[in-house]
């Protein structure tokens, strides 16, 4: 008898890297998330339904958290432990890239939340929407540039996302 012939796979061995497994050093951080958008100071309000015109109706229980749909997309991103930089505007507060406007308050939101989970949402665009120069500075868009993600919203001036989407 003879042994046994070794059969051939149909399918070639590929001469291709793995596309899932990284070609970077293992603690070669990824090119960063920036984010460049709103900061909101929101005020919560639970209701049974929206006020009608011209009605004073009383909340069920409020709050004021920290939001912004910028923000909020920056602080997911930090949660997720992936190097996230936040570009935006507040009013008496300075952070790396959070530029402080003077005589503007920081934007802030009155968020209506009914009993049935639907919501309704006024923003105040304070300090996101006032104030920004015409040209931003040099170290915010190279942090952009930087970028592996960035993040744009329309709670901030169109001429800031498009000077960012360039």
């Amino acid at each position: 008898m003879s042994p046994p012939q070794q059969q051939q796979s149909p399918i070639p061995k590929s001469t291709h890297q793995n596309p899932i497994q990284s070609s970077s050093p293992p603690n070669h951080a990824p090119p960063p998330l920036v984010v460049v958008g709103s900061a909101n100071a929101d005020i919560y309000v639970e209701i049974d339904r929206l006020p009608k015109e011209g009605e004073t109706i009383s909340a069920k229980n409020g709050q004021t958290l920290a939001g912004g749909k910028g923000a909020n997309q920056a602080v997911c991103g930090g949660k997720l432990a992936y190097p996230t930089y936040f570009l935006g505007q507040g009013g008496g507060v300075f952070l790396n890239h959070l530029n402080s406007v003077a005589g503007a308050p920081t934007g802030h939101a009155v968020v209506m939340l009914q009993s049935d989970g639907q919501n309704s949402i006024i923003i105040v665009g304070g300090a996101n929407m006032s104030c920004w120069p015409e040209n931003l500075r040099r170290e915010d868009l190279e942090v952009v540039q930087s970028a592996g993600i960035v993040l744009l919203q329309r709670e901030i001036p169109d001429s800031v996302n498009i000077q960012v989407a360039k």
